[in-house]
Protein backbone atom coordinates (compact mmCIF):
# COMPACT_ATOMS: atom_id res chain seq x y z
CA UNK A 1 0.00 0.00 0.00
CA UNK A 2 2.83 2.10 0.64
CA UNK A 3 4.42 1.47 -2.57
CA UNK A 4 1.55 2.10 -3.91
CA UNK A 5 0.60 5.77 -2.47
CA UNK A 6 4.58 6.82 -3.52
CA UNK A 7 4.10 5.69 -7.05
CA UNK A 8 0.80 7.72 -7.52
CA UNK A 9 2.36 10.96 -5.63
CA UNK A 10 5.35 10.57 -8.38
CA UNK A 11 2.48 10.09 -11.40
CA UNK A 12 0.47 13.34 -10.48
CA UNK A 13 4.10 15.10 -9.75
CA UNK A 14 4.91 14.03 -13.38
CA UNK A 15 1.63 15.31 -14.46
CA UNK A 16 1.35 18.05 -13.09
CA UNK A 17 4.68 19.00 -14.39
CA UNK A 18 4.15 17.63 -18.14
CA UNK A 19 1.17 20.18 -18.84
CA UNK A 20 2.45 23.39 -18.62
CA UNK A 21 5.35 21.70 -21.30
CA UNK A 22 2.26 20.90 -24.13
CA UNK A 23 2.45 23.87 -25.63
CA UNK A 24 6.24 23.89 -26.71
CA UNK A 25 7.00 20.07 -26.89
CA UNK A 26 5.78 17.62 -29.35
CA UNK A 27 3.26 14.94 -27.74
CA UNK A 28 5.29 11.97 -28.02
CA UNK A 29 8.34 13.55 -26.09
CA UNK A 30 6.58 13.96 -23.06
CA UNK A 31 7.67 10.91 -21.59
CA UNK A 32 10.90 11.38 -22.56
CA UNK A 33 11.65 14.52 -20.15
CA UNK A 34 15.11 14.70 -18.10
CA UNK A 35 15.98 17.42 -15.66
CA UNK A 36 18.65 19.74 -16.24
CA UNK A 37 20.80 20.83 -13.86
CA UNK A 38 22.24 24.01 -13.44
CA UNK A 39 24.18 26.70 -11.31
CA UNK A 40 23.82 29.62 -9.70
CA UNK A 41 25.76 32.17 -11.29
CA UNK A 42 27.22 35.22 -9.50
CA UNK A 43 29.28 37.07 -12.01
CA UNK A 44 32.26 39.58 -10.25
CA UNK A 45 33.36 40.50 -6.54
CA UNK A 46 30.91 43.19 -6.52
CA UNK A 47 27.46 41.62 -8.38
CA UNK A 48 24.56 42.08 -6.27
CA UNK A 49 21.10 39.63 -7.01
CA UNK A 50 19.42 42.54 -5.32
CA UNK A 51 20.63 45.31 -7.53
CA UNK A 52 22.68 44.09 -10.40
CA UNK A 53 19.71 43.93 -13.04
CA UNK A 54 18.54 45.90 -15.84
CA UNK A 55 15.67 48.41 -15.15
CA UNK A 56 13.45 46.42 -17.55
CA UNK A 57 11.92 43.13 -17.01
CA UNK A 58 13.75 40.37 -19.21
CA UNK A 59 13.88 36.71 -19.49
CA UNK A 60 17.04 35.74 -22.27
CA UNK A 61 19.26 32.81 -22.87
CA UNK A 62 22.68 33.81 -23.86
CA UNK A 63 24.93 31.44 -25.97
CA UNK A 64 28.28 33.81 -26.75
CA UNK A 65 30.61 36.13 -25.31
CA UNK A 66 29.49 38.60 -28.08
CA UNK A 67 25.71 38.40 -26.51
CA UNK A 68 26.79 38.20 -22.69
CA UNK A 69 28.87 41.48 -23.73
CA UNK A 70 25.69 43.23 -24.62
CA UNK A 71 24.08 42.18 -22.18
CA UNK A 72 26.56 43.40 -19.51
CA UNK A 73 26.29 46.77 -20.63
CA UNK A 74 23.24 47.10 -19.04
CA UNK A 75 24.02 45.55 -15.60
CA UNK A 76 24.87 47.83 -12.70
CA UNK A 77 27.48 45.65 -10.60
CA UNK A 78 27.79 47.40 -7.00
CA UNK A 79 31.52 48.67 -6.06
CA UNK A 80 32.36 48.64 -2.64
CA UNK A 81 35.97 50.31 -3.33
CA UNK A 82 36.78 53.26 -2.37
CA UNK A 83 37.63 56.25 -4.94
CA UNK A 84 40.87 56.17 -6.67
CA UNK A 85 41.02 59.59 -6.74
CA UNK A 86 39.34 63.06 -6.76
CA UNK A 87 35.64 64.38 -5.29
CA UNK A 88 33.78 62.65 -8.62
CA UNK A 89 35.02 59.37 -7.92
CA UNK A 90 33.21 59.17 -4.54
CA UNK A 91 29.40 59.31 -6.24
CA UNK A 92 27.92 55.82 -5.02
CA UNK A 93 25.56 56.35 -7.72
CA UNK A 94 27.98 55.61 -10.57
CA UNK A 95 29.90 52.14 -9.43
CA UNK A 96 32.44 51.82 -11.43
CA UNK A 97 31.92 49.02 -14.02
CA UNK A 98 33.77 45.76 -13.52
CA UNK A 99 34.92 43.60 -17.21
CA UNK A 100 32.92 41.60 -18.72
CA UNK A 101 33.20 38.15 -16.77
CA UNK A 102 34.67 35.19 -19.45
CA UNK A 103 32.21 32.09 -19.87
CA UNK A 104 32.96 29.08 -22.06
CA UNK A 105 30.25 29.22 -24.24
CA UNK A 106 31.15 26.30 -26.11
CA UNK A 107 30.12 24.33 -22.49
CA UNK A 108 27.85 26.18 -21.26
CA UNK A 109 24.64 28.46 -22.11
CA UNK A 110 23.52 31.44 -19.53
CA UNK A 111 20.28 31.98 -18.45
CA UNK A 112 19.03 35.78 -16.85
CA UNK A 113 15.60 36.43 -15.58
CA UNK A 114 15.22 40.11 -13.97
CA UNK A 115 12.28 41.55 -12.79
CA UNK A 116 12.90 45.32 -12.95
CA UNK A 117 12.91 48.03 -10.64
CA UNK A 118 11.16 48.21 -7.87
CA UNK A 119 10.76 50.68 -5.36
CA UNK A 120 11.99 48.83 -2.42
CA UNK A 121 13.18 45.85 -0.65
CA UNK A 122 11.57 42.33 -1.01
CA UNK A 123 11.49 41.41 -4.47
CA UNK A 124 13.41 38.72 -5.45
CA UNK A 125 13.51 36.16 -8.39
CA UNK A 126 15.16 32.86 -9.06
CA UNK A 127 15.32 29.46 -11.23
CA UNK A 128 12.96 26.91 -9.46
CA UNK A 129 13.96 24.05 -12.19
CA UNK A 130 14.68 23.43 -15.47
CA UNK A 131 13.62 20.25 -18.07
CA UNK A 132 14.61 19.64 -21.11
CA UNK A 133 13.16 17.38 -24.44
CA UNK A 134 13.77 16.64 -27.71
CA UNK A 135 11.27 19.50 -28.71
CA UNK A 136 12.71 22.21 -26.09
CA UNK A 137 13.87 23.42 -22.82
CA UNK A 138 11.52 24.57 -20.00
CA UNK A 139 12.88 27.23 -17.13
CA UNK A 140 10.51 27.58 -14.52
CA UNK A 141 11.10 30.96 -12.38
CA UNK A 142 9.56 32.34 -8.87
CA UNK A 143 8.99 35.87 -8.53
CA UNK A 144 8.59 36.90 -5.25
CA UNK A 145 7.23 40.47 -3.87
CA UNK A 146 6.05 41.62 -0.49
CA UNK A 147 3.05 41.52 1.38
CA UNK A 148 0.74 41.60 4.22
CA UNK A 149 3.21 43.43 7.35
CA UNK A 150 6.03 42.17 5.46
CA UNK A 151 9.22 45.04 6.14
CA UNK A 152 10.13 46.84 3.47
CA UNK A 153 13.09 49.52 3.17
CA UNK A 154 12.94 52.34 0.72
CA UNK A 155 15.65 51.65 -1.20
CA UNK A 156 15.01 50.76 -5.02
CA UNK A 157 16.00 47.55 -6.03
CA UNK A 158 16.40 45.52 -9.48
CA UNK A 159 16.47 41.52 -9.16
CA UNK A 160 17.93 39.57 -10.99
CA UNK A 161 19.43 35.70 -11.24
CA UNK A 162 21.97 34.02 -13.18
CA UNK A 163 22.44 30.60 -14.13
CA UNK A 164 24.75 28.13 -16.00
CA UNK A 165 23.59 24.68 -17.85
CA UNK A 166 25.05 23.01 -20.10
CA UNK A 167 25.58 23.78 -23.74
CA UNK A 168 22.45 23.53 -25.63
CA UNK A 169 20.77 24.83 -28.64
CA UNK A 170 16.94 24.04 -27.86
CA UNK A 171 14.29 26.22 -28.02
CA UNK A 172 14.11 28.00 -24.37
CA UNK A 173 10.56 28.84 -23.02
CA UNK A 174 10.35 30.50 -19.22
CA UNK A 175 7.25 29.86 -17.61
CA UNK A 176 7.70 32.23 -14.38
CA UNK A 177 5.55 32.20 -11.29
CA UNK A 178 4.17 35.25 -9.12
CA UNK A 179 3.70 34.92 -5.79
CA UNK A 180 3.31 37.47 -2.96
CA UNK A 181 4.71 36.78 0.61
CA UNK A 182 2.44 37.08 3.31
CA UNK A 183 4.51 37.74 6.18
CA UNK A 184 1.69 38.00 8.71
CA UNK A 185 0.66 34.32 8.35
CA UNK A 186 4.33 32.95 6.94
CA UNK A 187 2.60 31.49 3.67
CA UNK A 188 3.24 32.29 -0.16
CA UNK A 189 0.30 33.37 -2.18
CA UNK A 190 0.27 33.02 -5.96
CA UNK A 191 -0.77 35.70 -7.90
CA UNK A 192 -0.72 35.16 -11.20
CA UNK A 193 -1.94 32.39 -13.57
CA UNK A 194 0.08 29.70 -14.71
CA UNK A 195 1.23 30.68 -18.17
CA UNK A 196 4.51 29.55 -20.68
CA UNK A 197 6.13 32.78 -22.12
CA UNK A 198 7.37 32.83 -25.59
CA UNK A 199 10.23 30.93 -26.41
CA UNK A 200 13.60 32.80 -26.21
CA UNK A 201 15.99 31.64 -28.32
Amino acid sequence: MILQRRCLAVFWRTLAFSLPLAPILPLNALAQIKWVEFSTYYPGLHFSPVKSGPVEPAAIAIRSMDEWSEVWKDLHPVSHRPPVTGYEASDPTQPEQEPVPLIDFSKFTLLMVTSGRHPGTGYAIAFTSIAQDRGGTLVRVLKTSPGKECVVIDVPTNPIALALIPRTDHAIAFDIAEVKEDCANHEMKRIDALRNDSPQN
